[in-house]
């Protein structure tokens, strides 16, 4: 799979959307047109941002995902191309027609898919019933795809993911995308208390585009040079130690060797408790240990 961003000499299918959170709209969406590409002999490009597009709009929305694990996701559905553009204020007050006129003149665009709600340029003036009329100008046919509904009747939606997160609704919001939310990145140095305890530990920074979770302790699971280990990630303060900060501090069971500067990928399951405050290190040990064996049950009936 190729990551561009201007332009690129091959005949493509292009997927328009945000894709912040690769749902299982999203996940229907590119199906559709990896299709198309199919059929067409052509490959299947997705457009989205390299970084966050809400702030420049002064809107305070996270992404769900980051572009680089959206891009993993991405290549796992069979995706060719990744069209990641950079946002800034100029590019934010594009027109819908220069929006489009862009992409038209730099990339060989046979065919587009899009969802039934998909808007673009400045404020999103742009939607499908002007995307359809400019691109039948240019003989250039447009896939339009429904979105998708829980049973309950409510569009699958990044921003409803963004809302169960940040109550702690794991299981609802992975349900939504199909897979479980993550957070990827270098493992950075800490205090090393967890070493101390017996537990290797791996704390990670959350990047400042990403969506948060609401505080607590997860069941997860860790992937560590292509192994999975069972884990339970603490988010959030650590009142015990009097550090209230938030923190992404990550347990893990049976795992050997030094986690220091190791690229990882924290996967999130359920919410097991809440933070509490301890009164002393080896009640904190002890309490590590017992959220283990729940995270171990919770995981094995996944």
């Amino acid at each position: 799979m190729r990551i561009v961003e201007q332009s690129y000499d091959k005949e493509i299918v292009l997927a328009l959307g945000l894709f912040d959170s690769v749902h299982r709209g999203h996940v229907h969406l590119i199906s559709e047109a990896k299709k198309l590409a199919d059929d067409m002999g052509i490959e299947l490009a997705v457009f989205t941002f390299r970084n966050n597009p809400f702030s420049y709009y002064g809107r305070d929305t996270k992404m769900v995902f980051t572009f680089e694990e959206r891009t993993r996701i991405f290549e796992e559905l069979g995706v060719d191309v990744v069209i990641g553009k950079t946002m800034d204020y100029e590019y934010a007050r594009t027109s819908r027609e220069d929006f489009i006129v862009s992409i038209a003149m730099n990339f060989k665009v046979k065919a587009v898919v899009c969802g039934a709600d998909y808007t673009f340029g400045y404020k999103g003036s742009g939607d499908v019933d002007f995307l359809k009329y400019y691109l039948r100008t240019r003989g250039i046919p447009l896939k339009i795809v429904p979105y998708l509904c829980t049973d309950n009747g409510d569009k699958i939606s990044s921003n409803l993911i963004r809302k169960y997160l940040s109550e702690g609704r794991m299981r609802l919001a992975n349900q939504l995308m199909g897979r479980p939310y993550m957070i990827s990145g270098d493992v950075v140095h800490c205090f090393g208390r967890g070493r101390e305890f017996g537990f290797p530990t791996a704390n990670l920074f959350l990047p400042d585009e990403k969506a948060v979770i609401m505080e607590g302790v997860y069941a997860t699971t860790v992937e560590v040079d292509g192994y999975i280990y069972n884990s339970v990630t603490n988010i959030g303060s650590k009142p015990t130690f009097n550090d209230y900060s938030l923190t992404i501090e990550s347990f893990l069971v049976d795992y050997k060797g030094n986690l220091y500067d190791k690229y990882i990928t924290v996967y999130f399951y359920s919410k097991i408790r809440d933070i509490k405050k301890f009164n002393s290190e080896w009640e904190v040990r002890d309490q590590i240990g017992k959220d283990l064996e729940v995270a171990k049950m919770t995981n094995r009936n996944l």
